[in-house]
């Protein structure tokens, strides 16, 4: 297999039923070089939202301080940050510097959305109000809990609610519905939809 150097590169198990197995080559990729200095040259003025997660700053150190760099120059443009979690653990040193990383980054955003698996590993439970809270408590204006076929659970300053799923008669394979589903919430705030139809479209998008 001939690979493109500085590629990111990801190769993903062949499987009959359940999730595959990720396989990261991601060493001297491009994206591990990013670093504070690249940041300092993005004039965050000119945008109205940013999305990260938690792979980037798993990459390397550089790209670590380049990505809280990033909360911090969002947060003073008045940016909207949504931060997924997204945990890669093999790409971190270790679960303790993960965990305190994730958390960190979590607590500089205005939304965030984990999944109760996420939640398990970050906080110590996978009940979706207790997760919710958590992130609450660190600061977070909305949290957005994904709880698998029930839909996603939704907590703000004033409400708390479940947007249920839509039904899927055969799940192939849910790599990418995470991502699928961030998509949806965020194009949907960028358009101006209410909190609640934004997560409903996450959800859709996120079954399809």
């Amino acid at each position: 297999m001939n690979l493109l150097p500085g590629a990111i590169r990801e190769l993903k198990g062949r499987v009959s039923q359940d999730d595959p197995d990720i396989f990261y080559f991601r060493a001297g990729s491009a994206a591990s070089t990013l670093s504070v200095e690249d940041v300092e040259k993005i004039r965050f003025e000119e945008y109205s939202h940013i999305h990260l997660t938690g792979i980037l700053p798993a990459l390397s150190e550089s790209t670590r301080a380049a990505v809280n760099l990033m909360f911090d120059k969002a947060r003073q443009a008045g940016l909207l940050i949504t931060f997924d979690p997204n945990l890669r653990p093999q790409l971190w040193p270790n679960q303790d510097v993960m965990i305190q990383s994730i958390n960190d980054m979590a607590s500089k955003a205005d939304i965030v959305l984990p999944g109760t698996a996420e939640g398990k590993i970050l906080m110590g439970s996978d009940d979706p109000k207790k997760i919710n809270a958590f992130y609450r408590n660190l600061g977070a204006k909305a949290v957005i809990t994904k709880v698998g076929s029930q839909g996603a659970y939704v907590t703000t300053e004033t409400e708390e609610y479940l947007v249920p799923s839509f039904k899927v008669d055969k799940v192939v394979d849910t790599v990418g519905a995470g991502d699928g589903f961030a998509a949806g919430v965020i194009t949907a705030l960028m358009e101006g939809l209410p909190l609640k139809e934004a997560v409903r479209r996450g959800n859709a998008i996120g079954a399809i």
